[in-house]
């Protein structure tokens, strides 16, 4: 992932996300395969609301997962260096692209570019944010 300090459109970008398409339709096109950092659209003036940050659903099952969050940034990580060495469930070892994550945050970048967040936390001013990661099946 590279910090570019500014939001960028993801229109014409392979990790545009804004209409469901398959995870690996995407990957030859995302940073190393890594995955990368989204900022979650809000009301200009809005803050601290949860909003909706992404939906992940597989046909196959039927399994979704939806994640809202009051953070600025999504980071999406799609398990491009899982290599076996780690198992999950019934001893299944997860190879690349088996594990992909999604972290509500904020701008990772904050200290050099304060205008696209602030994540600093001075002593004294507690800094409380919300994700929720809801699952269902249907």
């Amino acid at each position: 992932m590279t910090l570019l300090g500014r939001r960028e459109s993801v229109v014409g970008y392979a990790g545009d996300f804004r209409q469901p398409r398959r995870l690996a339709d995407a990957l030859p096109g995302l940073p190393g395969r890594h995955g990368d950092l989204y900022f979650i659209d809000r009301p200009s003036g809005e803050s601290a609301t949860m909003r909706p940050a992404a939906r992940v659903t597989d046909p196959g099952s039927g399994r979704t997962l939806e994640v809202r969050t009051t953070e600025d940034c999504l980071q999406f990580y799609t398990g491009v260096a899982l290599d076996g060495s780690w198992h999950g469930k019934s001893g299944v070892a997860y190879g690349p692209h088996q594990g992909p994550c999604l972290e509500c945050e904020g701008y990772p970048d904050d200290a050099n570019v304060p205008a696209l967040g602030d994540i600093l936390l001075p002593p004294g001013r507690p800094r409380r944010h919300a994700a929720c990661y809801a699952f269902s099946v249907g």
